[in-house]
């Protein structure tokens, strides 16, 4: 994490309730490289099933979240599929 916050993307937080702790907030630079890759997975995505019907389309919806749901359940990281918490 520490490239991270050397290049902006995230930046150190005290804990006032924990001195321990130093959450990572995602800076506005962090934020628009987020959004960034986001829109270049859904292009790829979007043109790797270009041939694909609706249907399988949504099978594979369905399927992939099944799939992080599960995975979730294994590593307990759950409710940070979009990676907005970036929390450390």
């Amino acid at each position: 994490m520490a490239a991270a916050v050397e290049a902006g993307l995230v930046r150190r937080e005290a804990d006032h309730a924990d001195g321990r702790r130093a959450p990572l907030i995602r800076t506005e630079r962090g934020k628009a490289l987020f959004e960034e890759l986001h829109r270049f997975r859904r292009s790829i995505f979007a043109t790797a099933m270009s041939d694909w019907t609706d249907a399988d389309r949504a099978a594979f919806a369905r399927l992939l979240t099944r799939f992080v749901d599960s995975l979730a359940g294994i590593t307990g990281r759950g409710g940070q599929r979009d990676g907005s918490d970036a929390q450390g």
